[in-house]
């Protein structure tokens, strides 16, 4: 059986639009996009959590 490492949820931020996003990522996903100029604002394990957060930034 082939394992996967774990998926987090994270809160990024556009570098083109100053806009935060919900995106369930790998470490490897979330290097890429952190590469690209990405900002992680946040993480969670559950989108749950992340979505609340995220509400709360555009409250």
């Amino acid at each position: 059986m082939k394992r996967f490492p774990p998926r987090y949820h994270y809160i990024l931020k556009s570098p083109y639009s100053g806009t935060c996003f919900v995106s369930c990522l790998s470490a490897y996903w979330l290097a890429e996009e952190v590469a690209a100029g990405w900002q992680v604002i946040a993480s969670y394990p559950t989108a749950e959590e992340a979505e609340q957060h995220l509400r709360s930034l555009y409250a």
